[in-house]
């Protein structure tokens, strides 16, 4: 079942298959034993492996049908969680009913779940203020999360930091004027990281350094850095307007900047944040709107600048985004750095002992932040607001959020 999965994960679901691109073989020896036989060693290969972006499942094979596809609920909607698939409602919702034999005795306590599909952020607002709503998981702004519990004041509200970013400024280093380094560092200066969090965020969230992640993994603030590459994560409009008179634009230059509406607020606010600021210095960047499809399209294939989703579920993801032979899909910056980025991530994919690859991870941020190939935004806290009668979601695992443990564990009281 596990090499079932993987293979077909491989060959048939490329958005999540870089973790397999190096794999030649995957078969199971016996019962118990999984070969995978790679190009080269790759650190981030078990975790990509052990993640769940692949699926491995009891009767996985046997559950798809005749073409491979798993589009039958009723036959291939398989798994171990705390509730059931009972019913589906294309756009509109999906029902859930208690696991009888969870392998946890007792869990779930709730007796099922309905899953609305509430696209507009104003009308799952009026659902969960009318009562009918119990909770609402989706990202939302801190400036939504005020108005709530200005005209709901028991409304419980829990928050985490988040585990990425407003968004990743992916910038073309193969085209001019962006082949210059400083016409990219004068990026970086234009942004004030500071003045985001406080209006965009309205204080809630915290400056970040080339990749969130790895800020826990030893750079835990922009202070951190050395001095000399440190003055590229706070904002400077002189020294980025003389950055770009050095490169040869004095009156600065015409560019675009690629976005969607489709994440909402604040992230449609720190786009418009962001165009202010590089106006300020002289790259005079146009906001492009894109709808979801095209967006999706374009990353990697940006004119000029391009705000991504900066989601990453942990810090290898990021690692196997940037070498030079990466396709653009995923090194959407078309970072190529041979000289540096590429030996240390290929050093990082052979470590073994952890002190050398956290400073592995400490040199990769430092370049990546001195050559300013791509520009991470600050990360906003996540949100989870509901009915008083709703109880034990705000457990303070962060995690816990946004997985099955947070319907498993909670209780409705009345």
């Amino acid at each position: 079942d596990a090499a079932w999965s993987l293979n077909r994960a491989k060959a048939e679901q490329p958005r999540f298959s870089e973790y397999l691109d190096s794999v030649s073989e995957i078969k199971a020896v016996d019962r118990y034993t999984l070969n995978m036989v790679s190009e080269a060693p790759t650190l981030a290969l078990l975790y990509g492996v052990l993640a769940s972006y692949y699926g491995s499942t009891p009767t996985a094979k046997e559950s798809a049908g005749k073409d491979g596809g798993w589009d039958d609920p009723d036959r291939s909607w398989i798994g171990t969680g705390p509730f059931m698939f009972k019913a589906w409602r294309p756009g509109v919702k999906i029902t859930l009913e208690r696991h009888p034999s969870y392998f946890k005795p007792g869990l779930p306590y709730l007796s099922g779940v309905e899953m609305l599909v509430l696209p507009e952020g104003a009308t799952r607002m009026a659902v969960l203020r009318s009562g009918v709503l119990d909770l609402d998981t989706y990202k939302k702004s801190a400036v939504t999360v005020q108005a709530i519990q200005a005209t709901n004041p028991d409304m419980r509200v829990t928050k985490c930091p988040g585990t990425d970013g407003i968004g990743t400024i992916q910038i073309r280093n193969d085209l001019p004027p962006w082949t210059d380094v400083r016409v990219r560092r004068a990026l970086f200066m234009a942004i004030d990281q500071d003045a985001i969090i406080k209006s965009v965020l309205q204080g809630e969230g915290f400056p970040s350094g080339a990749i969130l992640h790895t800020m826990i993994l030893g750079l835990t603030s922009r202070e951190d850095y050395p001095p000399e590459v440190r003055k590229y994560l706070y904002a400077n409009p002189t020294e980025a307007r003389k950055l770009l008179t050095e490169a040869g634009f004095p009156n600065g230059f015409d560019t675009t900047l690629e976005v969607t509406r489709y994440y909402g607020s604040p992230w449609n606010e720190a786009a418009e944040a962001v165009q202010a600021m590089l106006n300020n210095v002289g790259i005079r960047a146009k906001l492009v709107w894109l709808e979801r499809g095209r967006y999706n399209a374009q990353r990697g294939n940006q004119d000029a600048l391009l705000i991504s989703s900066a989601s990453a579920p942990e810090p290898w993801h990021r690692f196997v985004s940037y070498p030079c032979d990466q396709e653009p899909g995923i090194n959407r910056s078309r970072v190529c750095d041979r000289e540096v980025t590429d030996k240390l991530l290929k050093e990082f994919n052979l470590a073994t002992d952890t002190t050398r690859v956290k400073e592995i991870i400490r040199q990769l941020m430092v370049r990546w932040v001195d050559q300013a190939n791509f520009y991470s935004l600050p990360a906003p806290f996540y949100y989870l607001v509901g009915q008083p009668r709703l109880r034990n979601f705000d457990n303070g695992d962060g995690q816990g959020q946004y997985i099955a443990p947070l319907f498993e564990q909670m209780w409705m009281a009345q």
